[in-house]
Formats: structure tokens, C-alpha cells, sequence
């Protein structure tokens, strides 16, 4: 069984602006769930705090149906894919947290993660963009 993940994030005024994460999950190539929404607006929201918020949504919802499945996690932020790859350090507080709850869920089951060009992620920056 094959899982695929493609995660998204945007701001509106990057830093500060109004924070939105979006997701695809794919099973076996057909689409399993889309998912998007609002986080909110602070002075430290982010284009990749949105990012993380797309991995750590997708993987709550894998969670909550009970898939543990291997997956492979794709998206074009090399920050993110970098920093959960153990390859960078995560040095933002902010970032830090939402780090720790994607890593937390990763330990549940075998993935691979992987960067992506910006023009094989649509789906998940569509979703992103939706308000």
C-alpha cells in the first residue's frame, strides 16, 4: 500500500500575516483526502510555519483513520524537508514546537521525505490558497 503526502503552507504578509496550510493524501495514486485551512494571524506566522501545519494536519488526519502505512511526505520547502530529514537544525521556537509534533507522529510508522519542485506540488499549494 502506498501513501503519498504533498504539503503546503502560505501567509498572507510573510512574517505576520494570516497563516494557511494545505495537504493532499494520495493511497495507491488515487486522492484519499485534501485538506486546508486557517491557522491565524500573529507577528511570528510564517510561510513555514504554514508548511509544517500542512505535514502536521495530514498526518493527525493518517492518525485519526488509523493509516500506518509507509509514506513518503513531499513538499518544496527545503527548510522543512531539510529539518525533518535531520539534516538542518531547527532553530526557531516557533518552529521548534511544531517540529517536535510532526517528528512525534513520524515515529508511529516508516516514511521518506522528500523536496519536490514547486511545479510538482499544485495540489497542495491550491489547497493552501483556498479561503
Amino acid at each position: 500500500m502506498s501513501i503519498q503526502i504533498s504539503f503546503d503552507g502560505s501567509c498572507t504578509i510573510n512574517p505576520g500575516g494570516i497563516g494557511y496550510y494545505g495537504f493532499t493524501i494520495h493511497k495507491n495514486g488515487a486522492l484519499l483526502k485534501a485538506g486546508n485551512g486557517e491557522i491565524g494571524s500573529n507577528p511570528e506566522m510564517s510561510n513555514n510555519v504554514a508548511e509544517y501545519y500542512g505535514v502536521l494536519k495530514a498526518l493527525e488526519h493518517l492518525d485519526s483513520v488509523g493509516e500506518y502505512s509507509k509514506i513518503t511526505i513531499m513538499g518544496d520547502s527545503q527548510l522543512i524537508v531539510n529539518q525533518l530529514n535531520g539534516k538542518w537544525r531547527v532553530k526557531s521556537k516557533n518552529l521548534k514546537t511544531l517540529y517536535n509534533k510532526v517528528v512525534k507522529l513520524l515515529k508511529k510508522r516508516s516514511y521518506e521525505i522528500s523536496w519536490i519542485p514547486r511545479e510538482q506540488n499544485k495540489e497542495a499549494d491550491l489547497m493552501s490558497k483556498l479561503r
